[in-house]
């Protein structure tokens, strides 16, 4: 997966259901195994290893701002699914996570630097 260093991804569908608009989620892959991005509400950090298109989403932490329950309740989700998460794939416009979480895999579309 050396082609998402250096990519960002914003989250679009959280394992089958949609995600706050206002609350943007992403994903980021600025430095080889590592991940960082904004969790809702917070940011966070960890790592990631790749394993063919195997995924492995270890030690995320992330700040501490208070945020409103439905924000945090999706924060909350969506870190929990990335610790989770075992397989991505892609499909030339989204990102796929694929998590124990949820029956349907995470949906990123990339985000392009201006």
């Amino acid at each position: 997966m050396d082609d998402l260093l250096g990519t960002e991804w914003l989250l679009e569908d959280l394992g089958g259901s949609g995600v706050i608009d206002y609350a943007r989620a992403t994903l980021g892959f600025s430095e080889r195994g590592k991940v960082t991005g904004n969790g809702s509400c917070n940011c966070f950090f960890g790592s990631v290893e790749f394993t063919g298109d195997l995924v492995s989403f270890a030690n995320i932490g992330s700040t501490r701002m208070q945020c409103a329950d439905a924000v945090s309740d999706q924060e909350q989700r969506y870190l929990a699914a990335l610790q989770a998460a075992y397989r991505m794939s892609s499909d030339g416009t989204f990102l796929f996570v694929h998590t124990k979480s949820f029956e349907k895999p995470l949906r990123f579309t990339r985000l392009l630097k201006p």
